[in-house]
């Protein structure tokens, strides 16, 4: 069951009001027995475990640097230099 939240018009008096969806409104303070509104207000739910958040399934967006990165490591193990290093001279002078 929600819960609403009501104010009147003439004394100012708020209150949160326990109700099932298909009740109708309340129109009466308690109070004064002036106009009482509903009022519009954020709803108070939380999501709480694994699965809600958009880093739970977060992929790599860029899909060519990971192989980028993979092809390095196959040049480094097999002896040759990485991308941008300098290269040794082989001759001797």
């Amino acid at each position: 069951m929600p819960i609403y939240e009501y104010r009147c018009d003439n004394c100012g008096y708020q209150n949160s009001v326990l109700q099932k969806v298909n009740e109708q409104p309340l129109t009466i303070c308690p109070k004064c027995g002036g106009n009482f509104r509903r009022l519009v207000s954020a709803p108070s739910i939380r999501f709480k475990g694994s699965g809600f958040y958009i880093t739970d399934y977060k992929t790599n967006s860029n899909p060519s640097a990971s192989n980028k990165s993979a092809e390095g490591n196959n040049t480094a193990q097999k002896g040759l230099p990485k991308e941008g290093s300098p290269k040794k001279d082989t001759l001797a002078s």
